[in-house]
């Protein structure tokens, strides 16, 4: 595949996604307003926009047949909304068999921490039964290609544009939007439709501006899930909406520890340089002072080509998975300087290979990090902090063996059979399910 076209038409339908949802809520009556944000509260398990509608009379049999699935432990309530039905048939026209067919839609085409979080939902969920089809942007529609993103090689489904969606978009029971801007045109051509958050950096601003863009996707009634408590927190306070937690998890076959590998002394630092986020170059800055007291070096581990050069800086490009986990295992400490992450997957995964941690409290690594006992944190920028933790590994042999220890416990925690079973157990109760009706646009 040309990746230059998924790029541009992936960023041209970006664009245009932003301006008709900037359209949908614009002309859409307050009535309307109500409807589908209530039902995104009642999927969320806050009955009182519905409710309030109904005694209002603006409601509608769909509104009706919700409140009566909410309440359906309810015998009362159960039954009141029940006798209000005018269409006796919606109960058998909402009992559908499931094809087990499930629609992810991918972003792009670059592989991230995000793309990886994708495709082992993926592979979950073809493990599980269930039949999943990947799709991206391109020039063309219905036409399938091998698609290679980093170690991963899928099939993949083409669509030009979002009409084009409507044309495939019953064969599905779900379709899984895997970025913000994909919500629209999901819930309007699929049954059912579920966000799956791996943590962009829109959704964690405080911006008044870029919240207020947000909220025009997230006010759909779909179902949403990130990778911590961090996302939930961050969904509840800025947007309104419930967000379950469906965390990363660590391939302990491909992470492991090996006792036999002999310890060096470098400094290993993970992160890609372009992303300000990583905070990558500053980190490495920071410390040099470090590897210069100690007379070592850093070893920098970037998915592409970066501009920091030092004598003490050793950068290793997109390296295998097996140079990577070997890259791993014989570090003294792996650091991390995050500023912000929804989950922080690279300390986990050093924490399987043995590796003791110095990382950023950087909000998602508290996920499974517990300072002083898994991990040393730092405030993020404190690097005074950072040099201090990253010393004590290098002079204290109790405290080095004691993470290695700890953080071996944790990534069993997170291992990913132990992961998936409690993902998949809250997808197919929560997601899966056939509950509500949807609320038509």
């Amino acid at each position: 595949m040309d990746l230059t076209i998924i790029h541009n038409q992936a960023k041209l339908l970006f664009n245009k996604r932003i301006e008709e949802a900037n359209s949908f809520w614009r002309e859409t009556s307050q009535d309307n307003i109500h409807y589908l944000v209530g039902t995104a509260h009642l999927i969320d398990g806050d009955s009182g926009i519905l409710e309030k509608m109904v005694e209002e009379r603006k409601h509608n049999d769909t509104i009706l047949y919700n409140l009566y699935k909410y309440y359906e432990n309810s015998t009362k309530k159960r039954n009141y909304y029940k006798n209000g039905l005018k269409n006796k048939n919606l109960f058998k026209e909402t009992n559908r068999t499931l094809n087990k067919k499930i629609a992810i839609f991918l972003p792009h085409a670059v592989w991230t921490g995000g793309m990886k979080m994708i495709f082992n939902l993926g592979n979950l969920l073809t493990k599980k039964g269930y039949s999943v089809d990947y799709f991206i942007p391109y020039n063309s529609t219905g036409e399938t290609y091998e698609l290679n993103v980093g170690p991963v090689s899928v099939t993949v489904n083409t669509y030009e544009n979002d009409l084009a969606i409507q044309t495939f978009s019953d064969k599905y029971d779900v379709a899984i939007a895997t970025y913000w801007d994909l919500i629209f045109p999901l819930y309007k051509y699929f049954k059912k439709t579920i966000h799956f958050g791996q943590g962009d950096y829109n959704t964690f601003s405080n911006k008044p501006e870029t919240i207020q863009l947000m909220k025009l996707f997230y006010s759909f009634p779909v179902h949403h899930m990130g990778v911590s408590s961090f996302m939930t927190d961050i969904m509840k306070k800025n947007y309104n909406r419930k967000s379950w937690i469906a965390p990363c998890s660590v391939n302990l076959e491909k992470f492991f520890y090996n006792k036999s590998s002999k310890r060096e002394d470098y400094i290993l630092v993970i992160g890609d340089a372009s992303n300000i986020y990583k905070n990558t170059n500053e980190t490495i800055e920071n410390l040099i002072p470090i590897a210069e007291k100690f007379d070592t070096h850093i070893k920098w581990i970037t998915p592409r080509q970066g501009e920091y050069n030092h004598n003490r800086v050793e950068t290793i490009v997109n390296p295998s998975q097996t140079l990577l986990v070997k890259t791993m295992q014989k570090a003294k400490v792996v650091v991390n300087g995050s500023l912000i992450e929804a989950f922080s997957l690279p300390p986990l995964e050093a924490m399987a290979c043995g590796t003791p941690v110095v990382a950023s409290n950087n909000m998602g690594i508290l996920q499974y990090a517990i300072n002083g006992k898994n991990i040393l944190l730092f405030p993020f920028k404190n690097y005074n902090l950072m040099r201090e933790h990253v010393m004590s590994i290098y002079t204290n042999p109790d405290i080095e063996h004691s993470l290695i220890e700890e953080g071996l416990k944790t990534a069993k925690e997170y291992e990913d059979d132990v992961v998936n079973e409690m993902n998949f157990e809250l997808i197919e109760n929560e997601f899966l399910v056939e509950r509500f009706i949807k609320a038509v646009l």
